[in-house]
């Protein structure tokens, strides 16, 4: 319903009424606004587009699975192995992976690639290429900022509980930089440096998701927060 009123619209809407009573649209745009595109560049009918479509998100789980155990692990094995079990030992990966839900799933498959561009940049990291090389350029560092703000921004838009997962994983890195440097006394320029680039790269991110913010605060987030009785707790 809602990639058929995108559609119809030819942009994404201010809300969903008529079809649905809602006074905003704010619900996981980005997997509706791929789907609606594929639709639209395949020329397919909807029902038939959103199945193949579909099948393909099911199917990069293993990529992305593998690029998210490299990251974490600088193994290969590890990650080849991790793709085996998303895609051949496990009769429904992507069930496993999304709760059978394809917004979610698609949120899913941004996070390894949007991790993977924090942990590019983070020196603390073991296996960060920064870690390692040499510092990189002025541009070089800009072009990485802007392609984590996008790939941050992106999975805020397709949604919001993935982001929360990002934040913690962001978090708990963060912590044990922290942990590591009062451990081995090797002074606050690492750890500075790290939480450095998460906080640029968390502000560049804001601002281009800007324009979604209002609504979403108003309509999701203050409502459960104020912990109303007509809104249960993780409903």
């Amino acid at each position: 319903t809602l990639v058929r009123l995108i559609l119809e619209q030819g942009a994404y809407p201010d809300t969903y009424q008529p079809l649905i009573p809602a006074s905003t649209a704010n619900y996981h745009a980005g997997y509706h606004t791929v789907m609606t595109v594929f639709t639209w560049l395949s020329g397919l009918e909807l029902p038939r587009a959103m199945l193949i479509f579909c099948q393909v998100l099911n199917a990069m789980c293993v990529i992305m699975v593998y690029l998210f155990t490299l990251s974490l692990t600088g193994n290969r094995k590890a990650a080849l192995f991790s793709a085996l079990i998303c895609g051949v030992f496990t009769p429904m990966p992507a069930y496993l992976t999304s709760w059978g839900r394809y917004t979610h799933l698609t949120g899913m498959l941004i996070l390894p690639a949007a991790y993977t561009l924090f942990f590019q940049r983070l020196p603390a990291h073991e296996n960060s290429p920064a870690a390692a090389g040499e510092p990189p350029k002025r541009f070089e560092r800009i072009r990485w900022l802007l392609l984590t703000a996008l790939a941050t921004a992106g999975l805020f838009l397709t949604h919001y509980q993935v982001s929360a997962f990002l934040a913690g994983l962001l978090i708990a890195q963060v912590g044990v930089t922290v942990l590591r440097s009062m451990w081995q006394k090797s002074g606050k320029r690492l750890v500075s440096s790290e939480i450095g680039w998460v906080v640029a790269a968390g502000i560049f991110a804001f601002i281009i998701s800007l324009p979604w913010w209002p609504d979403t605060l108003s309509t999701l987030f203050v409502p459960r927060a104020s912990n109303s009785p007509s809104i249960a707790a993780f409903s």
